[in-house]
Formats: structure tokens, C-alpha cells, sequence
């Protein structure tokens, strides 16, 4: 029979009384093929903490060939060389494994110690694994994730980034290789060391194995070795520690350990920023859904000596379903040189210093306008169509007139001649500010000759095939010209047995009535990449009939559309409108490229002409992917934008001190007015106005008078023709609190929204008593700021959506529900799109109980990923759903999702589930 695998389980006890049975129950309930060797090693508690373990052992009946031995010590040694006795004692018992934990944690999972078995033997370059876990707080009664692990990607964790952020996070979700531990050198443990250091040395410079799934509990109260202790003790211990680390290991990990200083605000270090030449921020990068910014961010990876790039992952939903996780993990595995150079999940440039930053779409440089202001940043930005670009419309304006006027401002390159004429005529900008580069960057693979064998109507076949590709953004999709094509199609159908129609994007038979087509239309839903090399190998023309400003005053798409120059590539003939007369000659008209008006009628004529005349359709479609291998090929896309910025960043370097200056006075001319009236009943005074920086904490500081004028209330007008977010809302008397009685904005979590463009706080004043001083205070922290009000409203309903849910759990023996057997509870939210549910039950409720329903929410289509669904700490086998998807994460295309398990047993006491939701 072949041996088990034997693992050390070191528990580390220090005045656990009220704890660590709960660690113990969670140890020997462990399931799988391996033997244990428990031991308990307790740092002289004072209180009953050894007795509670005998009272277990003397209770527990332990699987053949466990064993538990108790390590007490005479004196308090303290918690460093308590560890290092533990990690000699680990390495010295010459187990396979080993795990340690803390006396007042737990494991919630009784596979966590197989799982880590399984992990690393399929894993063998892992020197140890880590899991996920749940922090659970004493004092608020609170379950939360550590979000760090819940936005990383990948499996596995380099040893770098653990010493730029802790992300294993607890000593309790580790699992070594115990061979390993012997290999920790002496000198830790002379320095305050934790496990993050610990972690560190057994890693050496390699990677770590990571379990996303959660299986343990990080229990935070307040009388814990490391987080009872105060804030700013515990800063000044980390640094010191963190320098003696950095010298004992040689400087293997200062890159990080200078970043982990510089994020959190630690010593003299912490104002160390990463310094790089170039720094773009992105909304959908790396999602290979969006090639031309794969194909030009990799250059300029590639080009420029010094680049990091940041995502924030905001607009990955357009592309698709992934989550930034799935789709780094994809990119790591193409492109591993790059890793090093991209940041996921990060919202801004804070711990960056760059020469030049760098953006695509108006968007994503507004959003990170007062983040480059604040650290005097110069930019130059693509302005794209759409990304929040439309010509004619006030809140699109509103937005270029800030980021055109910044001082921090260089180029904007234009890749279509219509803005390139709104930003002239409309004045946002000079001339010589604007580099135009017509068309888009396109991946150089993609402009290679179309290697498949191609049939054209006419020759290697009898049917025309015409295609319509494009994403839909309206009902009926309008503006991309949806309708006319479903209209040519339905004319063409009436006359023409031979001619098929094939749609591409977001459109199926419900968006309008195709049943005269039936049979001769197909859709293909959302498709990238070498899908298309195969589809277009027999579709002849695409048709792009697309109409600006129906989307929004003003939107329009390039010329031609992405779908069309991918499908020309492939020797597919573009049939395209252009209302804005963007072309200018650059595709010759009839030979590479066949522009028509907006007609259906003209559209029809035109694909009969071509069903007449087979060799000029064919000549056209050679013509278009000649001309967009002319027209995007490398030497017109990317060697202007790469010189472009080497030439904006050796001006950037030039100029800084003069940036500095302007930036000075910039600020001072982008004041607030506020003021403050006193008001009693219909009389109102004003007593005070003034002026505060934006995008900076302000206070309004006044005193009251305190002869004949009792004013009842007063009045805080902050600001005149914008609206705002503020946090921290604070108003006092003489350092007393004083209440808002009213406001006309809405508050959500400790955060005031005002849509409104005169945002104004009221707060009622106390009889005024003899000899106080009646000084006012103000205070709060300005979120946001914005002309156009629709902003605040949009930032109010993502607030809203945040707030707590509110689900049902139905409980059956024969899987047939009813309300007569449901409980109602609260999601707890722990982060931004994950919950949180405990549900106690009580004996009568499931007596006869072999089923439970759970409807995560009501009224809502969802995504909605399981990360936890257990019965008194069991495993809830899930049945069946009426989501789709692959793995735990779904889709609920309906209003009343939920999800069916089967229970492991009998009477359960408390249903616990972890989820992620946001809506569909």
C-alpha cells in the first residue's frame, strides 16, 4: 500500500482561550488521503488557553496514525522567536508538508489541506501554495475578502510582487513544502519578522502557488499579537523591519520593498515613485477584443526604454464577458517579457512618475485629468471616435474644453478628418497641437497576404454572401445602419434565390423582424480574432451603412468602421456610407471602395449591379485589401504615433520647469466661490464667501456674530453652476458636532451626491449661550466636481447599486418550492461586487429539508460567480441553475436567477454563501 502523505500542522497559541478549540475542530475535521502531525505551540498564555486544548483532546477521537503533541513554553518568548522554533521544529520532522496557524484562526474548508496536497504535486516548481481566505471582524461583527486576492489574475504569485504587496495576507493560508523551511538562514529571525518575511525567504526569488478559492479565516480582534497593536506603532515597527529585511536578504527584493514603502506612506522611501519614461493608462488593455491597442501598446513596449501600463479594466464589459483576471491570465501566457510592464486592476497613476503619459479615447484621459494636474504630468491623448467623444454634444465638449486647456496638455492625434475640423472650428485647440494619422493601428499579422483559399461569387461559387459586423449600442442598431441592411436584405431576398446574409455583433432574429429571411440570414454573435480568417474565406461584401448622430447628438464612427478594414483584409469588398466625407480620396472610389448614400433603394440596385457583374466585385474586393494594406500598414500607423511620442517626450523633458510655473498659476485660476448665509425665517443674511482649490480637501472657516442677529439656521452654498461629490461632511460649533438638518443632495455611504449645479448643506444653530465663541467649521473631502451634473448622477447610481441586497433561501424535500417554506436575508457587501450571505435555520424549518433554493436577488438580470456555498461547514453540492456559463461564474439572462444544492445533512443549522453579483 502505497504511503500517505504525512503534513506538520504547527497552531500557534498566545492567550486564545475563547478561540482555539474552533482552530482545533477545524484541523481534525480535515478530509482527504494524508496523515497529520498536530502541534501546539503556546507561548506561556496566562489565561485558559491550555486547558481548552486538553478539554478537546481529552474529547476528540483522532483518525488512526494522527498524533498531537503539545510544545509549551516556560517563558513568554515573544512572537518572532515563537515562530522560529515552530519552523525548525517543522523542518526538523522531516515531514512532506507543513501549514501553520494561528490559535484564533480557522480553516472553513475540510478539503483545505488536500487541496494543497493536489495543488503542489501537480505543481512541483511551487515551493509552497497559498488560499484565499475570509477576514472576519470581532469588533464589527463583520465578514469581508481581502480584496488584493480577490483582483489578482493569476495562479501563481512571483516572489517580487509578494514584496511590493502582501497579498498571501496571513500565515494561516499557507501551505509549504516543509523541505523548504529548512532552507530559512538564522538572521530572520534576529529582525520583527512576520510571515510576510517568512514567506519571502522560503520563496527565494520564485513563484508561489495560488488557491483563489477561499478555505481559511483571518479573525481580526483586538487583542491579536499584531492587530491589537496601534496604527502608527505598527508603521513604525514595519519600516525599521522592512530595512533590516532588505540588508539580510541582500537587496533580492528592494524593487518591491521600495514600492510596498512608496503605496503605503511608510518613511523617507515613500516618496519614492516608480520612475518611467512613458506611462499609458487604459480601460479595456490587455482584452485581445481590442487589437489595435494590443498591436500599438506592445510597440511602444517595445520601442521605449522605460514604460509601464496601467488597466483599469472599467470598459472590459463591451468586448465580452471576462473579468480582468481571465484575460491578464491569457495575455501572461502570450506575452510573459510584458508582465513586468502592466499593472491590472489599478485606477490610477499615483505611484508613478512619468515623462509622458499617454491615453486613447477622452474619456480615459478626463477621468485621470486631476491625477496628471496634481503631479504635473504631460499628455498627449488619441481621440478616437466615441470612448465619450461626440462632436455637438454639451457634456463631450465640456470634457475636451478640460483637457485641452490643462497646462499639462502637449498633442491630441486625430485618426478621422471630421474631428480634426471640430477641433479647429470649435477652437479647443491650435494647429500645431493636432497631428492627424488617418485610419487606425492595425495588428501587422492581420496585413499579411490572405493565405486561405478564397471563393469568390462568380467564380469558385454561385451565391453571394454579404456580410453586416458591427457591435449594437441602440435597440435596433440604427446607427450602425442595421436597418437599412435588413431592409436590402428583404429586397434583394424577393428577387434572388442566390443571395445569403450573414450578421456579426451583438444582433440576433429579435431585433427586427427577419422572418422573410428565414433560411438565408445567419448570426454569429460577438466574435475576434482568427474566428474571422475562416468566415470571410467565401463572404464576398460587407456592408456598412452606418449614420452619425443617432446614437448621440453628434457620435459618429471612423471611416471605414474596424469591421470593415478587418474584413477587407480578407478580400472582402466594403460597400460603406460616408455622410461626413471623412475618405478624401484616400480609398479610390469604385476601386477600393464603393461609397453610397443612405438609401435602400441605391444599396439594392448597387448589390444587382454586382450580381451582374461578378469580376468587378471581385476586383473590388482585391482593390479594398490592397488599399488597407497601403493605408494601415506599419510605416502609416505606428512609426508616426512612436515618433510622435519620442518627439513629445524629449519636449516634455525640456519644459518641465516651465510646466511647473503654469501649472501654479492654473491653480489659481480654477477656484470655487462659495458662501455661507445666516437665515432666520424669511431673513437672510450673507456672512461670509470665499473661494476653495477643486480636486482638494476644503474647509470653510467663519464666525458668528454674536450681537442682535440670532440666526436660526445657516446656509452653505459650496459651490454655483456645477455639482459635486463630498465625503467626510463635517459641520461644528466651538469644536462641538453640528447636525446637517438639510442638504439637496443624496447621501450613500458616508458620501453626499449633488446633481444639482448649487450644491447647499443647512444647519440648524443652538440657542446661542453666554461666552461661546461661535466659530464655525465646515470640512469634508472633495470627491469630484463636474459643469455637466450628469457625471454626479452617473457616479450616485453606481453608489446605489453597491448597497446592501437582499436574497431568498427556499427550503424543500421534493425540489418544489413555495413561499410557505422561504427566509428573507440581508447580502452583507464585502467589496464592491461581492456579498456575503449567513442564514440560521431553525430546527422546525428543516426536519424534512434535503434541498435549498437560493435567489441571490429579484428583479435583476445578473453575472453572479460562487465562491463559497457550504452547510455547517460542508460543501453544498450544486444541482442545477438557470444561469449559463462554464465553472462557477454565470449568466442570468432572466429576472428571478437561482441556484439549487443538495445538503450534505440532516438539520442544518446555518446556510453560508460567498458570491460576486453585479448586473447583467
Amino acid at each position: 500500500m502505497k504511503e500517505l502523505p504525512r503534513v506538520s500542522v504547527a497552531i500557534i497559541t498566545y492567550q486564545h482561550e475563547n478561540y482555539v478549540q474552533e482552530c482545533l475542530e477545524s484541523i481534525v475535521n480535515q478530509q482527504g488521503l494524508f496523515e497529520l502531525e498536530i502541534m501546539i505551540f503556546d507561548d506561556h498564555s496566562q489565561d485558559g488557553t491550555l486547558e481548552q486544548v486538553r478539554l478537546f483532546l481529552q474529547r476528540t477521537q483522532l483518525p488512526a496514525r494522527w498524533s498531537v503533541e503539545l510544545y509549551p513554553s516556560e517563558t513568554n518568548l515573544g512572537m518572532v522567536k515563537n515562530l522560529e522554533r515552530i519552523v525548525r521544529t517543522c523542518a526538523e520532522k522531516e515531514n512532506e508538508f507543513a501549514t501553520i496557524i494561528d490559535g484564533d484562526d480557522y480553516w472553513f474548508s475540510p478539503f483545505r489541506v488536500q487541496k494543497h496536497i493536489d495543488f503542489l504535486r501537480g505543481n512541483p516548481q511551487y515551493p509552497f501554495s497559498f488560499n484565499a481566505f475570509l477576514r472576519y471582524s470581532e469588533e464589527e461583527a463583520r465578514w469581508s475578502m481581502y480584496q488584493d486576492q480577490s483582483d489578482y489574475p493569476l495562479d501563481f504569485l512571483p516572489a517580487q510582487k509578494l514584496a511590493e504587496n502582501n497579498l498571501i495576507g496571513n500565515i494561516g493560508c499557507s501551505f509549504f513544502r516543509a523541505k523548504e523551511l529548512a532552507q530559512v538562514p538564522s538572521g530572520l529571525f534576529e529582525l520583527f519578522c512576520g510571515d510576510w518575511m517568512l514567506h519571502l525567504v522560503v520563496a527565494r526569488g520564485r513563484d508561489i502557488g495560488f488557491i483563489h478559492e477561499p478555505l481559511s479565516v483571518y479573525r481580526i480582534n483586538a487583542n491579536g499579537i499584531w492587530t491589537g497593536k496601534e496604527d502608527k506603532k505598527k508603521k513604525e515597527i514595519l519600516t525599521g523591519a522592512i530595512h533590516d529585511f532588505d540588508r539580510l536578504t541582500q537587496g533580492e527584493y528592494h524593487v518591491g520593498l521600495t514600492r510596498f514603502l512608496a503605496k503605503n506612506g511608510l518613511d523617507e522611501m515613500s516618496t519614492e515613485k516608480e520612475k518611467v519614461d512613458l506611462c499609458i493608462v487604459d480601460d479595456v488593455f490587455p482584452h485581445p477584443g481590442s487589437a489595435f491597442r494590443m498591436e500599438e501598446f506592445l510597440a511602444y513596449i517595445h520601442e521605449f526604454e522605460s514604460v509601464k501600463i496601467i488597466c483599469t479594466g472599467v470598459s472590459l464589459g463591451v468586448l465580452g464577458k471576462e473579468s480582468m483576471r481571465q484575460v491578464y491570465r491569457r495575455f501572461v501566457k502570450k506575452k510573459p517579457d510584458a508582465v513586468e510592464k502592466v499593472v491590472i486592476n489599478c485606477g490610477s497613476m499615483e505611484n508613478v512618475e512619468a515623462e509622458l503619459a499617454y491615453f486613447c479615447f477622452l474619456g480615459n484621459v478626463y477621468v485621470h485629468l486631476a491625477q496628471l494636474e496634481k503631479n504635473g504630468t504631460p499628455f498627449v491623448f488619441e481621440l478616437y471616435p466615441g470612448g465619450r467623444f461626440a462632436r455637438k454634444s454639451p457634456e463631450s465638449d465640456a470634457m475636451l474644453k478640460l483637457v485641452t486647456s490643462s497646462p499639462c496638455f502637449q498633442k491630441v492625434i486625430t485618426t478621422q478628418p471630421a474631428t480634426t475640423r471640430y477641433l479647429l472650428d470649435n477652437h479647443f485647440c491650435k494647429e500645431e497641437q493636432i497631428e492627424e494619422i488617418f485610419g487606425v493601428v492595425t495588428p501587422e499579422v492581420v496585413l499579411q497576404p490572405y493565405e486561405l483559399p478564397k471563393k469568390h461569387y462568380g467564380f469558385e461559387k454561385e451565391r453571394l454572401d454579404l456580410v453586416f459586423a458591427a457591435f449594437r449600442y441602440t435597440p435596433h442598431g440604427e446607427d450602425k445602419g442595421y436597418d437599412l441592411f435588413i431592409e436590402v436584405a428583404k429586397r434583394l431576398r424577393r428577387g434572388h434565390d442566390n443571395v445569403y446574409f450573414h450578421v456579426v455583433g451583438g444582433f440576433d432574429e429579435s431585433v427586427l423582424d427577419v422572418s422573410e429571411l428565414e433560411g438565408r440570414i445567419f448570426f454569429y454573435g460577438k466574435q475576434q480574432g482568427e474566428w474571422f480568417d475562416y468566415f470571410y474565406q467565401d463572404k464576398d461584401a460587407i456592408l456598412s451603412p452606418n449614420v452619425p448622430d443617432v446614437l448621440a447628438p453628434g457620435a459618429f464612427d471612423g471611416f471605414p468602421t474596424a469591421s470593415c478594414t478587418e474584413a477587407a483584409l480578407r478580400e472582402v469588398a466594403i460597400l460603406a456610407t460616408d455622410p461626413l466625407q471623412m475618405n478624401e480620396g484616400r480609398f479610390v472610389q469604385g476601386e477600393e471602395i464603393d461609397i453610397l448614400p443612405h438609401e435602400a433603394e441605391l444599396w439594392t440596385e448597387k448589390v444587382e449591379y454586382y450580381l451582374q457583374n461578378p469580376a468587378k466585385l471581385r476586383d473590388l474586393a482585391k482593390g479594398s485589401a490592397r488599399a488597407v494594406r497601403r493605408i494601415y500598414s506599419v510605416e502609416k500607423q505606428i512609426r508616426p504615433r512612436v515618433a510622435l511620442l519620442q518627439q513629445e517626450l524629449e519636449r516634455a523633458r525640456s519644459k518641465r520647469k516651465e510646466l511647473t510655473k503654469r501649472l501654479q498659476q492654473f491653480s489659481k485660476l480654477k477656484n470655487v466661490q462659495y458662501k455661507v448665509l445666516g437665515r432666520d425665517g424669511t431673513y437672510e443674511k450673507e456672512l461670509q464667501k470665499g473661494s476653495f482649490v477643486t480636486r482638494e480637501d476644503f474647509v470653510i472657516r467663519l464666525s458668528l456674530p454674536q450681537e442682535n442677529e440670532p440666526f436660526k439656521e445657516l446656509q452653505f452654498i459650496l459651490a454655483e453652476g456645477m455639482g459635486m461629490i463630498l465625503r467626510d461632511v463635517s459641520v461644528t460649533l466651538d469644536g462641538q458636532s453640528l447636525p446637517v438638518s438639510l442638504h439637496n443632495g443624496i447621501e450613500c455611504e458616508d458620501t453626499f451626491y449633488f446633481p444639482l449645479s448649487t450644491p447647499q448643506v443647512i444647519c440648524t444653530l443652538p440657542k446661542f449661550p453666554t461666552g461661546m465663541k461661535g466659530e464655525v467649521v465646515l470640512n469634508g473631502t472633495l470627491i469630484a466636481q463636474e459643469t455637466d451634473v450628469s457625471g454626479i448622477a452617473w457616479e450616485l447610481k453606481q453608489a446605489v447599486q453597491r448597497e446592501t441586497a437582499m436574497c431568498k433561501l427556499y427550503l424543500s424535500e421534493n425540489r418544489k418550492y413555495s413561499e410557505a417554506n422561504v427566509v428573507t436575508a440581508a447580502c452583507k457587501r464585502l467589496s464592491y461586487k461581492c456579498y456575503l450571505v449567513s442564514i440560521p435555520l431553525q430546527e422546525e424549518m428543516t426536519k424534512a429539508v434535503k434541498f435549498v433554493r437560493f435567489d441571490p436577488v429579484e428583479g435583476m438580470r445578473i453575472k453572479c460567480r460562487l465562491l463559497c456555498a457550504q452547510c455547517d461547514e460542508e460543501a453544498m453540492k450544486l444541482k442545477r441553475t438557470n444561469g449559463t456559463g462554464i465553472g462557477s461564474k454565470k449568466n442570468f439572462e432572466v429576472t428571478d436567477p437561482w441556484y439549487e444544492f443538495e445538503l450534505p445533512k440532516a438539520l442544518p443549522k446555518r446556510i453560508f454563501i460567498v458570491f460576486e453579483m453585479e448586473e447583467y
